[in-house]
Formats: structure tokens, sequence, C-alpha cells
């Protein structure tokens, strides 16, 4: 179908995909799930035709997606509670910049 992915991972052998990663690639997908729901004759297809549902998909991907990078901001051994204070800050700036 002209995809840029082959599968939808839930699982990886190494690691969880976070839920970011799930969503986005549930969205990137959503054409593709679509149709294999279609063809299962499936109730959760109604979800994928209707566009704010769709909308919403895109919006929760972004926003874990979002949380995800500042979640690995915060870690590291050279982290001290200052440094996570002022990234969780930048990130409320930078979140109200975008609404």
């Amino acid at each position: 179908m002209g995809s840029d992915h082959q599968s939808l991972f839930f699982h990886s052998k190494f690691r969880w995909l976070s839920r970011g990663e799930i969503l986005k690639r549930l969205y990137e997908f959503r054409k593709e799930v679509k149709l294999f729901l279609i063809d299962k004759k499936s109730d959760l297809s109604h979800s994928f035709q209707d566009k704010k549902w769709v909308a919403r998909l895109a919006y929760l991907g972004d926003i874990f997606s979002y949380i995800n990078k500042l979640n690995l901001k915060l870690q590291g051994p050279d982290t001290t509670i200052l440094n996570a204070w002022n990234k969780i800050e930048s990130c409320k700036k930078e979140t109200q910049t975008l609404a």
C-alpha cells in the first residue's frame, strides 16, 4: 500500500515501545488498520472512519511523544534536581507557546 513500515510492533525483543511510539505507529498505519478491521467486520472500523477520532489519535500520539522526550531528558547520572527543574520549566514554556 506504499507504507513506510512493513509491520506494526507492540513489543520488541529488547524493550517495550513507548505509548507515544505505539500511537504514532498506529496513526501511520491508520488506513491499513481501517481496511483490516473492515475486512474482519469489526465494530472498531467505525472509529478509523471518524475524522474527529483520528485527529484525537494523532493528538495523543504527539502528546505522549513529547512527554517521552522530556522523560529521557530527565534521566542520566549527572541529572540534579536543579537541572530537572530547569528542563521541566522550559518544557512548560514551550507548551504554552505551542498552545
